[in-house]
């Protein structure tokens, strides 16, 4: 578990790290390699909670080569998306 002190400098961090959009593999990979204290479960947390407060989207799509697995990218709060054929 991690302390509230914690908790908001990985939410600036996480932020910060979207702001121009990110792999959601990227981001979880980056953000625990910057940090010893730091485990999956604790970022994924985060993430899905800046999710809520609307901090930032998710999209989640499926490549046709790779059917079996949904990857994910995240971008900040107020993205434009269009999506074309």
């Amino acid at each position: 578990m991690i302390s509230f002190e914690q908790k908001e400098l990985l939410k600036d961090r996480i932020l910060e790290l979207v702001n121009n959009g990110i792999k959601g593999t990227e981001l979880v990979v980056k953000i625990i390699s910057e940090s010893d204290v730091l485990i999956h479960t604790d970022v994924v947390k985060v993430i899905e909670e800046l999710m809520e407060q609307g901090e930032m989207i998710e999209i989640d799509y499926v490549l046709p080569s790779m059917e079996y697995r949904i990857k994910s990218f995240y971008l900040p709060k107020g993205t434009s998306i269009s999506i074309e054929k």
